[in-house]
């Protein structure tokens, strides 16, 4: 089967159709720079942040993904931050994130970490599961591409137009009932501090479930 044909710019349309609710709500986007530029194009292009950052392992800086993706988009990346190093690891994607936010913090000390996406649809699944680990514990809004697979010359791969955005759901709006557990023990034990932090985040992170009004 061949691969279908489907220009660029009427992939992004059909993608800023369905995700037009969250057009400007990221100020910046942090990407695994592991091979799928067309979906690190479209995220760009649909979510249009502030501020992007990508973490390259060393294939994919040899083989020029950084101005593949600002091609597609006919820009330029000049304005991207684009960490030294190889971030092919989950350590590797911690001390990266971190470079990064400290990068940005220093010189736009406003930006609220809740408006940062990070993307972990594509490469190593160590590199995934460390960006959406470091994500979750700094508070940074997880995003994934989902898209339609077909057999394509024999390799199963994304159908050009199907890509949706999905939001992976913070774990806290199912463990909360674990964590208040554990507030309250801290409060037996009179950690009254200890307790309040863990039910001001327990409220902050699962808004409108059941035990909202408890946690508050």
């Amino acid at each position: 089967m061949s691969q279908p044909q489907l220009p660029f710019d009427e992939e992004l349309q059909r993608f800023r159709a369905r995700t037009a609710n969250e057009r400007g709500r990221y100020r910046a986007l942090v990407l695994l720079g592991t091979g799928q530029t067309t979906t690190a194009a479209l995220l760009i292009g649909a979510l249009e942040p502030e501020r992007v950052a990508i973490l390259l392992t060393e294939r994919t800086r040899s083989k020029g993904f950084v101005e593949e993706v600002a091609q597609i988009l006919h820009t330029s990346a000049a304005p991207w931050l684009v960490p030294d190093g190889n971030y092919e690891t989950a350590d590797a994607v911690y001390r990266g994130l971190k470079y990064v936010l400290d990068q940005w913090h220093a010189s736009w000390p406003d930006l609220d970490r809740r408006t940062i996406a990070a993307d972990v649809t594509g490469g190593f699944a160590t590199m995934s599961v460390g960006l959406a680990k470091a994500a979750h514990v700094l508070r940074l809004k997880t995003v994934y591409v989902r898209s339609d697979y077909a057999d394509i010359g024999g390799r199963s791969q994304p159908v050009p137009g199907t890509q949706q955005l999905e939001f992976p759901p913070d774990p806290y709006a199912v463990f909360g009932d674990l964590e208040a557990a554990e507030a309250q023990r801290l409060y037996a034990a009179h950690d009254y501090a200890g307790a309040e932090r863990i039910f001001a985040d327990l409220e902050q992170r699962v808004p409108g479930g059941p035990d909202a009004h408890r946690y508050a």
